[in-house]
């Protein structure tokens, strides 16, 4: 102790300052434990704040997934509105070409032949195909035709057509149509 008394820290007489507590080593023994609880205390301190570190990289890890699972039902809800709702339900595939010709014959018009072609089916939708010869009395039967089929409440979609007229206003017609049914 008595060392310590002579000692000088950056010009100031370490003796001036430890001399009154020369004699109370209970006030320096309190002054360790305030050193040691010093010491524990930044070291506690530390761990919390790694600790802490580690919390909040959990919670942006939960935010992220929180964040994907919101533009999934929002991605979820877009495919929804974006798939046409329609009144009528999905028509089976042999019953395309029935449609078809009871569309034909609410516009007078006639099926003179017709060439079913296999289904395709893809990942999201399947489509079948049909080609179509038909005679029409007049043009303005055959655009009624082909408009009936384009806003009909399924997916038909008319790929190509060829027509020829025969005076007066007869129309023979070959037309490629398609049913699209989605698989939802």
């Amino acid at each position: 102790m008595s060392d310590l008394l002579k000692l000088s820290l950056f010009g100031v007489d370490l003796g001036q300052w430890l001399a009154p507590l020369a004699g109370k080593k209970s006030v320096l023994l309190m002054g360790a434990v305030v050193v040691a609880a010093s010491i524990v205390a930044m070291v506690l301190f530390k761990s919390n704040t790694d600790q802490l570190a580690r919390y909040r990289h959990q919670i942006q890890q939960a935010h992220s997934k929180i964040n994907l699972i919101n533009q999934y039902k929002t991605s979820t809800q877009e495919l929804q509105q974006w798939t046409p709702v329609s009144s009528q339900p999905p028509l089976p595939s042999e019953m395309f070409v029935n449609q078809l010709i009871d569309y034909a014959t609410q516009n007078h018009i006639d099926v003179t032949n017709f060439l079913p072609k296999p289904t395709e089916n893809k990942n999201f939708y399947d489509t079948a195909s049909v080609s179509l010869s038909v005679h029409a009395n007049n043009f303005k039967n055959l655009i009624a035709f082909m408009h009936t089929v384009e806003v009909s409440p399924y997916f038909f979609r008319i790929e190509s057509w060829a027509g020829e007229s025969h005076g007066s206003d007869t129309v023979d017609c070959k037309m490629d149509i398609n049913y699209i049914q989605v698989k939802i």
